[in-house]
């Protein structure tokens, strides 16, 4: 497979010897995991921005409190927030300054993007 990238200087090409399916087929099950990952992240940061506004960053802000670990807070979030363990690791894995630049348009458009992704995809 060879890749071209465009840079200041010009065409590069880079070539690789492994083939882009032999990579697929060795790790579908995996991308597979991920695709359906990010569609229930989607759905529930929107749910949760729908419902909320913004008003549940403050829960998120304060669930690694209370000398809480990671996993502590994982399932305080998912509990308090009624979400999933993945989207609840999400949550407390992304910036508050990141979370807050979300509105409902931008989620609501990502997440229709990625239903329409999906819906090609499917035979």
């Amino acid at each position: 497979m060879e890749v071209k990238i465009a840079t200041q200087k010009g065409v590069s090409a880079l070539s690789f010897k492994t083939d882009f399916n032999e990579v697929l087929d060795k790790n579908f099950a995996a991308i597979c995991d991920a695709i359906a990952t990010r569609g229930i992240v989607l759905k529930e940061l929107l749910k949760l921005f729908e419902e909320q506004g913004d008003e549940f960053l403050e829960t998120i802000w304060f669930a690694p409190g209370n000398g809480r670990s990671k996993k502590e807070a994982e399932q305080f979030l998912s509990e308090e927030l009624e979400i999933s363990q993945v989207t609840a690791i999400y949550l407390l894995e992304t910036s508050i300054e990141d979370l807050s630049s979300f509105s409902v348009k931008k989620l609501k458009k990502k997440f229709d993007e990625y239903r329409t992704n999906i819906n090609k995809m499917t035979i």
